[in-house]
């Protein structure tokens, strides 16, 4: 693919069935170019991970999540995990099924990542994109879960007060 990752958060018209057709590799090249471009920079733009990722949850739904979590392994790190789940919180919403694991690994991250951290309300924003409605893949059993830890976390905010913004999201969850 000839253009620049960046691009995909206002990805041009002319792009659009080039990526649609694009292959297992090169859209696993182009997601980790689209995150890896924050890593040097102070913090990222949330309006562009979050727009890259319904862009291609929108044009290629399939597996992103995955070439995320492969991502996110190579160094997992407070950053990459709040880069990745920017991007994630905007693809998941399109995408039919979910990297289980990923998921899972998420949610386990709530309770290692402190709270008052930008890691830590992008994680939770990634999960209620994943847990507003079940997957095609994910049990009824995993589903209600995850929904369950994620309005205990919701009553962690309201007593403790911090992450606002994210709390008025969970809210939207139940």
């Amino acid at each position: 693919m000839q253009f620049d990752p960046q691009l995909l958060s206002d990805l041009p018209k002319k792009y659009e069935e080039e990526l649609r057709t694009a292959s297992s590799g090169e859209v696993a090249r182009l997601v980790e170019k689209a995150l890896s471009i924050w890593l040097p920079r102070s913090c990222a733009d949330i309006d562009a991970l979050l727009y890259s990722g319904a862009t291609l949850g929108r044009l290629h739904p399939e597996r992103i999540d995955a070439y995320v979590e492969k991502w996110l392994e190579a160094d997992p790190c407070p950053k990459r995990l709040d880069i990745a789940s920017l991007f994630l919180w905007g693809y998941w919403p399109f995408a039919e099924n979910v990297c289980i694991p990923l998921a899972r690994r998420l949610l386990g991250c709530l309770s290692e990542v402190p709270k008052e951290s930008s890691a830590y309300g992008s994680v939770v924003l990634a999960l209620c994109s994943v847990f507003s409605r079940r997957k095609a893949n994910m049990s009824p059993d995993e589903f209600q879960k995850g929904r369950g830890i994620l309005q205990s976390q919701r009553q962690i905010l309201r007593e403790t007060g911090i992450q606002r913004g994210i709390l008025a999201t969970l809210d939207d969850l139940t």
